[in-house]
C-alpha cells in the first residue's frame, strides 16, 4: 500500500495493506492516542525509522521510543478491541 503524508512524501508500507481497517478508521484511533505516542508510532512504523532516528527525531532516548511505542500499540489494541465488540471487523467496509 501507498500512505501519502505530504505533496513530497510517499511511503511503502505493508502493514497497511494488511490492516482490516480503513484509513480513516487507523487515523481516528491514532489520534486518541496522545501526541508522543502517536508520533513514535507512526515515525517507526510508517516512516519505518528505526528507533535511533525515532529518538533523534523526537529529542528523547532510546528507551522512552521503545516504552511510548509499546503504550501506544497496547491502547491502540484497547481501542480497536471495543470497536470490534460494536461492529466486528469482518462486517466493517
Amino acid at each position: 500500500a501507498t500512505v501519502h503524508y505530504s505533496n513530497t512524501q510517499t511511503v511503502q508500507s505493508s502493514s497497511v495493506a494488511d490492516n482490516p481497517y480503513s484509513g480513516d478508521e487507523l487515523a481516528g484511533f491514532l489520534c486518541q492516542l496522545p501526541n508522543r505516542q502517536r508520533a513514535s508510532i507512526l515515525l517507526r512504523f510508517y516512516l519505518d525509522f528505526s528507533e535511533e532516528q525515532t529518538a533523534r527525531a523526537m529529542r528523547c532516548s532510546v528507551g522512552t521510543v521503545k516504552s511510548q511505542v509499546s503504550r501506544g500499540l497496547e491502547q491502540l489494541r484497547i481501542l480497536m478491541s471495543s470497536t470490534d465488540q460494536i461492529l466486528p471487523r469482518e462486517k466493517l467496509p
